[in-house]
């Protein structure tokens, strides 16, 4: 398009603003895409016969506009015998005639047929709404053999956007290889970090389970060996325990004895004799604590054992003997 001579759009002060078509195409080129605009110019099948039906809408075809206000019946050649065809529904703007149309163009019967591109030059430009599939000896088109190709933007299109929609392909591209790039070293890295703990755990594994194996040991021996020396320490202490209580009954026992032979005599004088020998022999003695003089103002012997005052004296041989002092002394 050729450029423009003046700025869009400015009213006219004495013819020197002036406009025209084309000033108003450069406008909607730069503005809007060529297309349909959504839910316009839906191509249906009657199912009755070789016809069919474009519903109302608005088309923009290269910057020329029109708005069809009601649908456009179009009618399909009769199919051939033979061979199969896609035939298309275009919207043709046809600059030699000025108009903006809706039609049919028959497609080329082949056994594999493919449909007819749009034509886009010598003052033409289509719009592909809709391809219909028309078998070989047809008598009537339906819903099933319509595909719909307003939103194919090759052949037709949606006007969505005022400017052109960015081409994103080239990213996307070049974003899923790097992607693809990353998740690859990332999965080699992991292997190899897996790798490198699986080696690791199995040896901290067998070096645990060898230490594992010492200390156990080590810790059975020690526990056997304080086992011992505690099994020593008790039998010298019975042993310990075992001779001093001989030797007290052995002191026990010779007291015992001088008492009862004193006893026996009848007389207070021998044992008074002994009073001294046996002060000494008792406070020397661990088992004994005497109290004071060991005689009362009667001449009575008088020892303390644990507490208890006895009266050894007036004790009889048989109480001697029994080891029993007033039911405090054992022996």
């Amino acid at each position: 398009m050729a450029e423009t001579s003046n700025a869009l759009f400015y009213n006219s002060e004495n013819g020197d603003r002036v406009y025209d078509a084309d000033s108003f195409e450069h406008l909607l080129k730069k503005f809007f895409t060529s297309g349909v605009f959504a839910g316009s110019c839906q191509v249906t099948a009657d199912g009755e016969g070789m016809t069919c039906s474009m519903a109302a809408g608005y088309s923009n075809c290269d910057g020329k506009v029109r708005f069809f206000g009601s649908p456009t019946s179009l009618a399909l050649q009769n199919a051939s015998p033979t061979y199969d065809r896609i035939d298309t529904v275009v919207i043709e703007r046809n600059d030699s005639n000025r108009e903006i149309t809706a039609k049919v163009v028959t497609g080329a019967y082949s056994a594999a047929p493919v449909p007819t591109a749009p034509v886009r030059s010598g003052g033409v430009y289509q719009l592909v709404v809709a391809e219909i599939y028309v078998a070989a000896g047809v008598v009537k088109v339906t819903q099933a053999n319509v595909t719909d190709r307003r939103p194919t933007t090759s052949v037709c299109g949606y006007v969505m956007c005022a400017v052109d929609t960015p081409d994103f392909s080239e990213l996307y591209s070049q974003f899923t290889t790097q992607a693809a790039e990353v998740i690859g070293e990332t999965e080699a890295d992991m292997g190899t970090w897996k790798e490198g703990f699986k080696g690791d755990f199995e040896d901290w594994r067998d070096n645990f389970e060898d230490d594992a194996e010492s200390d156990y040991a080590d810790f059975v021996s020690q526990l056997a060996t304080l086992l011992a020396e505690y099994q020593d320490a008790i039998a010298a202490d019975e042993t310990t325990a075992a001779g001093d209580l001989a030797n007290f009954k052995a002191t026990i026992q010779a007291y015992i004895a001088e008492l009862a032979a004193i006893i026996d005599d009848g007389t207070v004088a021998p044992l008074q004799a002994q009073v001294d020998t046996l002060e000494d022999d008792f406070k020397e003695s661990p088992w004994r604590r005497p109290v004071g003089d060991m005689t009362d103002q009667s001449g009575n012997v008088i020892v303390d054992f644990e507490g208890h005052t006895i009266n050894i004296t007036t004790l009889s041989q048989a109480e001697i003997a029994a080891g029993v002092i007033n039911g405090h002394l054992h022996y």
